[in-house]
């Protein structure tokens, strides 16, 4: 019985493959996949890959407390015009927000400097630069480190999808 389960499984694996669980990069060099939130930050379409670790909450795009690095999935996504990237900072850090189109390319350094302790939302316009002003998904890479030693304490990103009709 052992051996049909195991002929079984093995058999669907190679016709139907596994899934790749890796939205981060397509093969071209651009990013696809995104949390895909309504105009209050509700999740419609998750993408476990973003915005980590998540501030979980049933309040939309809200976050209620800064007791840890969190972020909550930027809202609207995707957009028309802007978004907003709720996050939270437990103590006062050295904060660098960069946004990328591709892993290649750098559009800006949206924030680099001090961070109090606190919650904050990025208000981001992708109208406000020429180089954000076409249809895409655009990564948004944060970084905080310690004052005192330098040392980076959380990492992470999150995909926002521009949409012009």
């Amino acid at each position: 019985m052992k051996a049909v389960f195991l002929f079984v499984l093995l058999f669907t694996i190679a016709l139907f493959g596994c899934k790749k669980n890796n939205p981060v990069e397509h093969k071209e060099g651009e990013f696809v996949g995104i949390v895909k939130t309504d105009s209050t930050g509700v999740i419609i379409k998750d993408d476990p890959l973003d915005w980590q670790p998540r501030y979980n909450s049933n309040n939309g795009g809200s976050i209620s407390t800064a007791d840890s690095f969190c972020f909550r999935p930027a809202y609207p996504n995707p957009t028309t015009r802007k978004s907003i990237i709720p996050f939270a900072v437990p103590q006062m850090v050295r904060g660098k927000i960069i946004l990328k189109s591709s892993p290649s390319t750098t559009i800006e350094t949206i924030f680099d400097d001090t961070l109090p302790r606190g919650i904050f939302q990025l208000h981001f316009d992708f109208t406000a630069n020429s180089l954000t002003n076409k249809n895409g998904i655009y990564r948004f890479y944060f970084e905080f480190s310690s004052l005192d030693s330098g040392k980076i304490l959380k990492k992470s990103f999150g995909d926002i999808q521009l949409y012009k009709p």
